[in-house]
């Protein structure tokens, strides 16, 4: 009997499109201030290429998170909205940017004025031409059509981290559409050494669980492993399994993190099956 694997519904309830549309809009208006505040005076201009990843990864998160919470299980519209949202404060923040600019450089000039659109664009096209800052030891300011490339680079990491991140937390969960619960998570119900891995997927392809205690079993190493955690809705209706490749790697400063690709992405168990997985047998 070959396995069937988990796929969401996508449905997207009126009250949770409601709430996550709210948050998305307010969000803008709550970060574009500090995060137009991070740009104008972080001590080094390649922290500004870090801040803008920050900003749309923490929106896109933030606001797939809420659609979540909500019960949307359309990931790719959560998606959708995180991304806009994110945009949206990028585009807001163009004008605490450019008052707080031209604070910085020592130009006294008052809110209201940068409010009005005719003379923001006036001293837009001001900072476009002379620039606003500089990099590296030449002491030249970043104008003209460099300044453009930045901003448009800025653009771009903004849209991507904000989908990424948002991507990652609407696909991530299972949900019990008898029920209309997110599953809860056990992590960990089995490691197996990563030679086990054409065993496990090929066995489980057919339903045979048993591999998951005839393969050689093994704990989190230094190097890589396979990882089987079980999704189970108390109500028993919907459980799955999700069978990852994790490769634990460490960077130059020595800070470890772990790579997981999913190689068995939510077979579907019975609910026996699921209770005899949790306890890891």
């Amino acid at each position: 009997m070959s396995t069937t694997y988990y796929v969401p519904s996508g449905k997207i309830p009126i009250i949770g499109a409601m709430v996550t549309l709210v948050v998305a809009a307010v969000v803008p208006l709550v970060m574009a201030v500090p995060y137009a505040v991070a740009l104008v005076y972080n001590p080094s201009a390649y922290l500004g290429i870090v801040l803008p990843g920050l900003m749309g990864g923490a929106i896109g998160f933030g606001v797939a998170k809420a659609g979540t919470w909500m019960k949307v299980r359309n990931a790719w519209a959560l998606v959708g909205v995180a991304v806009l949202s994110a945009m949206a404060c990028w585009l807001l923040s163009w004008v605490p940017w450019e008052y707080f600019t031209l604070s910085h450089i020592g130009q006294d000039i008052d809110l209201q004025t940068v409010l009005w659109p005719p003379t923001f664009l006036e001293l837009f096209a001001i900072l476009y031409e002379n620039g606003a800052w500089t990099i590296g030891r030449s002491g030249e300011p970043v104008s003209g059509f460099m300044l453009l490339l930045v901003w448009m680079g800025e653009a771009g990491i903004v849209l991507v981290a904000s989908g990424v991140a948002a991507w990652a937390a609407g696909s991530a969960g299972v949900f019990c559409e008898t029920c209309e619960r997110w599953c809860k998570r056990v992590s960990n119900a089995f490691v197996h050494g990563a030679e086990a891995e054409s065993q496990i997927t090929s066995k489980l392809a057919v339903g045979d669980l048993g591999v998951l205690t005839s393969a050689p079993r093994t704990q989190p190493s230094a190097g890589q492993w396979i990882e089987t955690a079980v999704l189970y809705c108390e109500c028993g209706a919907t459980n799955t399994l999700l069978v990852e490749r994790c490769l634990r790697k460490v960077d130059r400063r020595g800070n470890a993190r772990v790579e997981r690709k999913p190689i068995v992405k939510h077979a579907l168990i019975t609910k026996a099956q699921a209770d005899w997985a949790r306890n890891g047998r």
